[in-house]
């Protein structure tokens, strides 16, 4: 079974766009203390956090946004370090640091009540950013709660073809498809499809929404319209000027895991390992390039050739959750001792046959010219 990477395509825009709206509204509650000057810096700003996106300076981008909040908030400027706080939760949902996304939200919430913002479009933004870090983390109860506080704001004060209606959407598609609710979350997905075809400027959400719907009918097992939806998508993405969309990578790896399913594993690894590419050089190794590392390995898995993680995934969901405990207890204890449990494993199997040593054995398994099992 593939594990399905969401973070990339369907995180919460937090962008130039959303910016934009923030200093629109938050210009009218600051105007009487340097609003209009504020506003030139924070897109002065932006503007420069977006070239360290671009040059994927990733370690620099975590000082230089708390370094904007930290001077925001020093000469009182709240509608700027509430701007850089959404920031730095995508950030840190991005390279999967999710207590810290967590801490960023509660700081940004907190400032919606001090400046009177609740109930506005900034407001459901943030709620919807939160949320998005809480299913990032696993955490689908919380997160589900604060997409319906969202949603309650978003749908009254935006207009139909929005494109952060969309972002809403394919968020709660997703949250739905990871609970199980696989019918609600085609459903939302759809609703995401159809508001962006209403938007002509909003070509990246739609490829983003196409391919969040296309991975929806994958698991419904409607391949044909999975693979209209995620063909557009990916050809959408290779349209966009200036390099390669950050959300790209998950449209690749919904295709991949649509060609695994009918019997085309050399399609689906090629379209995983320009995922992993991507992603890797966009983020680094987060927590979707290790479920496409994993991904691929699974489709290049034969029936004489897996790799030990496959073998593992199926012996550990055997196991209590006691025993899992203490499995992972040992495994922690040997990784601080520099020890690797599956080459100590596969050294006594070695043994066991007859062999001195594992190098001994892989040895023996190289000189023998059939395919099959030694």
């Amino acid at each position: 079974m593939l594990c399905h990477v969401q973070t990339l395509a369907n995180t919460a825009v937090i962008c130039y766009k959303v910016n934009g709206q923030f200093c629109d509204e938050i210009h009218q509650k600051t105007q009487n203390i340097g609003g209009v000057l504020q506003v030139f810096q924070i897109t002065e700003f932006m503007k420069k956090l977006d070239e360290l996106y671009q040059k994927k300076q990733l370690p620099i981008i975590e000082s230089y946004l708390n370094d904007g909040i930290s001077e925001a908030l020093g000469r009182h400027d709240e509608g700027t370090a509430l701007i850089l706080l959404n920031e730095l939760m995508g950030y840190y949902r991005s390279v999967s640091r999710h207590a810290d996304c967590a801490k960023a939200a509660e700081q940004a919430l907190a400032l919606i009540t001090s400046m009177g913002l609740e109930r506005t479009v900034n407001h459901g933004t943030t709620l919807l950013n939160a949320a998005t870090g809480l299913r990032a983390a696993g955490k689908n109860d919380q997160a589900e709660k604060v997409y319906q506080k969202a949603q309650a704001i978003l749908e009254t004060q935006l207009p139909a073809e929005d494109y952060r209606l969309a972002t809403l959407y394919n968020n709660m598609s997703l949250l739905y498809a990871a609970t199980g609710r696989l019918e609600q979350a085609a459903e939302y997905a759809r609703k995401a499809v159809e508001r962006m075809e209403q938007n002509p400027d909003a070509q990246v959400e739609l490829a983003i929404s196409l391919s969040n719907l296309g991975g929806m009918y994958t698991r419904l097992g409607q391949s044909e319209r999975a693979q209209r939806c995620l063909e557009r998508a990916v050809r959408l993405f290779e349209q966009l000027p200036g390099g390669d969309d950050p959300h790209y990578p998950a449209a690749l790896c919904a295709l991949a895991e649509l060609h695994f399913h009918q019997g085309e594993p050399e399609k689906s690894a090629e379209l995983f390992r320009r995922a992993l590419g991507l992603i890797e050089r966009t983020y680094g190794r987060n927590d979707d390039w290790q479920t496409t590392r994993r991904n691929l390995s699974s489709v290049q898995d034969g029936p004489w050739n897996v790799s030990s993680e496959t073998y593992l995934r199926g012996e550990l969901g055997t196991y209590s959750d006691e025993t899992l405990g203490l499995y992972a207890q040992m495994v922690l204890d040997l990784l601080a001792q520099g020890e690797n449990l599956v080459e100590q494993n596969m050294t006594c199997m070695a043994r066991g046959y007859g062999y001195r040593s594992l190098e001994d054995a892989e040895n023996a398994c190289a000189a023998q010219s059939h395919t099959g099992r030694p």
